[in-house]
């Protein structure tokens, strides 16, 4: 189930996270700070902003799975049957904004046709 609205707040120890760059991480507390670690990388959340996105895109958190502790280190895990959000990089623009971004990509008017 995808929780529809979701903050670095609401992230817990036992989380795993995947970033925009693909890697994936567990959470653990460790003296009240978030972090997250795997066999080659480990992250502070400090660095994040409350949307879970940082100043490097692709560590950007893309994916929250809440899976059952005896799953966490199974490689063969299957993850999405644990997801609870993920990010909808989806971005709403108007019909002038859009021209706009195709008449300087093009370098000229662009008229949209039917197929």
């Amino acid at each position: 189930m995808r929780k529809m609205e979701m903050v670095k707040s609401d992230l817990k120890s036992g989380m795993v996270i995947k970033m925009r760059n693909g890697v994936m991480l567990l959470l653990i507390e460790k003296g009240g700070a978030l972090f997250g670690v795997s066999e080659r990388s480990i992250i502070s959340t400090v660095n994040y902003n409350e949307d879970m996105t940082c100043n490097f895109s692709d560590l950007d958190i893309v994916k929250v799975y809440n899976p059952p502790i005896e799953k966490v280190l199974d490689p063969s895990q299957e993850w999405d049957e644990y997801l609870i959000w993920s990010r909808d990089d989806t971005r709403e623009i108007t019909a002038e904004e859009a021209f706009r971004i195709l008449k300087e990509h093009y370098g000229c008017d662009v008229k949209i046709v039917e197929e």
